[in-house]
């Protein structure tokens, strides 16, 4: 089973809830150079896609990921999946943006050590290749399809990516994903970039500012508890 993306156990969806409580009681930039070391290798590799094996598949998908090249990742995807997995990209890109503005804006207000509190980058490391640390362990083929083993950060268990022989190139299967996922990540986006632009207007106490987060994001976990009973039923 493929449980990298919309894992069996929800997956991201109950890491944001994990998280989100958490807040109430990374930055995502490119890596450096590596979108120069890509564009001068992927000229000569694109045309020859063909030839990758699953290991280099997703090795070199998580590339394009961490390079911001989502039109050449896309090209390795089931094509029935692509929107899916482009619209969780660039949302879970959206709440860590989102997470660094109110991080600062924490910190001015209440020091370092408070907005440690309240980060919450660790969730670009929730879903799976499409990571932030991902090592890539091992293949195993069998005939037109395959199996990816990889390690996200250093957790455990390992996590399977599933691929798929079509048009004579490798592609990636995702698991079915939760309903509105990914519009629900932007709205939590919102709710954080909502209240970071607030602590430029007034100066509440931690506790009021613990209070008002619960507040403006319980509509989302609400939604997201829903979504993720939604899926495992």
């Amino acid at each position: 089973m493929s449980a990298y993306l919309f894992d069996r156990n929800k997956g991201i969806a109950l890491g944001i809830l994990a998280v989100a409580f958490v807040a109430s009681a990374c930055d995502v930039s490119p890596r450096d150079n590596l979108s120069t070391d890509l564009n001068n290798t992927d000229n000569r590799l694109a045309s020859n896609a063909n030839a990758w094996t699953p290991f280099e598949t997703v090795r070199r998908v998580h590339d394009f990921r961490m390079a911001g090249q989502l039109s050449s990742l896309e090209n390795h995807l089931l094509p029935e999946q692509r929107l899916q997995v482009l619209e969780l990209i660039q949302a879970v890109d959206a709440l860590m943006l989102a997470n660094k503005a109110l991080g600062e804006k924490i910190a001015e207000r209440f020091g370092p050590a408070t907005a440690q509190s309240f980060d919450q980058s660790s969730l670009v490391d929730q879903i799976g290749v499409f990571s932030k640390s991902v090592a890539i362990l091992a293949e195993k083929i069998d005939n037109n399809r395959a199996v990816v083993t990889i390690q996200v950060g250093n957790r455990l268990p390992l996590q399977e990516v599933n691929l798929f022989r079509r048009d004579d190139r490798w592609l990636i299967e995702t698991d079915p994903p939760i309903p509105e996922l990914a519009t629900e990540i932007r709205r939590l986006s919102d709710v954080w970039i909502e209240l970071a632009k607030s602590l430029d207007r007034k100066s509440p106490s931690l506790a009021e500012l613990q209070s008002e987060l619960a507040a403006r994001q319980s509509a989302v976990v609400r939604r997201l508890h829903a979504g993720a009973r939604t899926k495992e039923n």
